[in-house]
């Protein structure tokens, strides 16, 4: 089982488009891109880089946590328009940061422009300092401005997963050596009924604990139970993760 890392760090390159769907019609037509969005961007964010499962741990689609975010807004006049329902305009997006943008403008009085994280490496940009995302450069700065992406809510799911993963982890990499320390202790010829029985309930106690622990790490397998098999492109199959990500799962 792959699994994400306790803290997923910048990705070292833009993240390619590996799906090229036909622009879509009608009012909300870019709807139909949902699901190669999802594969396109690793189930993340594009922008503050939650995965799905930091959000929900039963899958996120039909729960309005995730959006599709249009780095050319919608509400940008004609070139908004003309770009709703094309593909490259849209991106997998949280609904922490598309509410905290709402119909920011793509560049600022100042000339900055919020990033393109298909064009630029991430980690060009920011780098982690402790849960949050630092900016490196101006247009980095206006980027984490406009999307709010280390909010005192974005850090408490960095802070639950890192917690939550470094804990099992930490316990299904001691739990042999500690389960094989009581199994030696019950040879033990001088035990008395109540320490094998006080051994036994604990070593009992251990392997719950560790099928809870798996139970826990499951939850933030890479790729979610609800991921699609199908979408409205001829992307190649089977659907790969973005590498820049795909690099940093850990196998549990």
């Amino acid at each position: 089982m792959l699994i994400l890392p306790p803290t997923t760090q910048p990705p070292n390159a833009p993240t390619p488009r590996l799906h090229a769907p036909a622009p879509g019609r009608g009012r909300r037509g870019y709807l139909r891109f949902r699901q190669c969005l999802r594969w396109d961007f690793g189930f993340t964010c594009a922008f503050c880089l939650l995965h799905e499962s930091d959000l929900t741990a039963h899958g996120a689609e039909g729960t309005g946590l995730f959006w599709i975010e249009h780095l050319v807004p919608q509400s940008a006049g004609s070139q908004g328009r003309r770009l709703r329902h094309v593909y490259p305009n849209c991106f997998y997006s949280c609904h922490y940061c598309n509410n905290g943008r709402r119909a920011a403008a793509l560049t600022n009085s100042q000339g900055l422009r919020i990033l393109d994280p298909t064009a630029s490496a991430w980690s060009s940009h920011f780098q982690r300092k402790g849960r949050d995302l630092a900016a490196l450069t101006a247009n980095a700065e206006y980027t984490r401005d406009v999307y709010r992406i280390n909010d005192v809510i974005r850090d408490r799911y960095r802070r639950d997963r890192e917690e939550k993963i470094s804990e099992c982890l930490t316990l299904l990499r001691e739990a042999p050596s500690r389960r094989e320390g009581m199994v030696r202790l019950l040879r033990n010829p001088t035990l008395t009924t109540a320490d094998v029985s006080d051994l036994t309930r604990v070593m009992a106690l251990l392997d719950s604990a560790v099928v809870r622990a798996r139970q826990d790490l499951a939850r933030f397998e890479a790729t979610p139970k609800d991921a699609a098999t199908r979408c409205k492109c001829s992307a190649p199959r089977p659907y790969s993760m973005p590498p820049a990500l795909a690099s940093q799962f850990l196998t549990a």
